[in-house]
């Protein structure tokens, strides 16, 4: 999984120093662990699955041709 960093910390496990806006990657365990500890030093990123994309582009097609079915 992907976080973005919010307090800035050295992880214990590589030694590199994290700061706000960096995006720290390991597993969704590893960042629980880091969260519950810092509280909150890191925002996990949702990246959407390809599934997710191709259905969010379906429904702007739906929702653009409801509208000009409207205007008419």
């Amino acid at each position: 999984m992907k976080a973005t960093v919010q307090i800035s910390f050295k992880d214990k496990d590589s030694g590199l120093q994290y700061k706000p806006g960096q995006i720290f990657e390991a597993s969704s365990e590893r960042i629980k662990e880091i969260n519950k500890a810092l509280r909150g030093a890191l925002e996990v990123i949702i990246e959407p699955s390809p599934e997710q994309l191709d259905l969010v582009v379906e429904v702007e097609k739906v929702i653009k041709k409801r509208g000009r079915s409207k205007k008419e």
